[in-house]
């Protein structure tokens, strides 16, 4: 056996060991499902429930119509007529600028003076994007920090709509 192989056969049979014994470090994680785009003739015509964490936990990744590239932070899932948009970002606020507010839930990561720097960051945004309907959200990120002071300016921006006269959705990240 030559020496240069030897590395690469005690990698594998690490990784193997590993299965074996249940460890999922060296696991590679499972790959999420390509992104779909909004189908109109997916999207049930009549209102439906609230999806359940399971039915989220479970959703497809959806390609947007447009997205400026400060937005890859952003993950978009769709279940039924329900839009989920999740940015991974410090964020003090998300909120509605327009649309109807109904059925809209918004949600950032809670922070104190002593984990704004640290810890968990993330705000998501779930509405039904549905016929005739138009809502544009922001949210709004955490700068500074050190000795220059805080403070929060408008970051990533949402437009979803479905006008009636559109042949289908559309859903914009900026």
């Amino acid at each position: 056996m030559k020496a240069r192989r030897l590395p690469t056969l005690i990698a594998a049979g690490a990784a193997g060991l590993a299965l074996m014994l249940g460890w999922g470090a060296f696991a590679k994680p499972p790959r999420e499902p390509d992104p779909a785009p909004l189908d109109p003739a997916t999207m049930p015509a009549d209102k439906s429930a609230l999806p359940t964490l399971d039915e989220w936990k479970a959703a497809a990744p959806v390609v947007v119509t447009r997205r400026s590239p400060e937005s890859k932070i952003c993950s978009v899932y769709r279940v039924r007529e329900w839009i989920k948009v999740h940015c991974r970002k410090n964020f003090a606020a998300l909120r509605q600028l327009a649309g109807n507010p109904s059925d809209v839930s918004v949600w950032t990561e809670p922070k104190s003076s002593e984990t704004m720097w640290s810890g968990r960051d993330g705000g998501q945004v779930i509405f039904p994007l549905r016929r005739g309907d138009r809502r544009i959200f922001q949210f709004f990120a955490v700068w500074g920090g050190d000795y220059g002071g805080a403070g929060v300016e408008g970051s990533i921006v949402v437009e979803a709509r479905w006008l009636d006269v559109e042949p289908g959705p559309k859903l914009v990240i900026r």
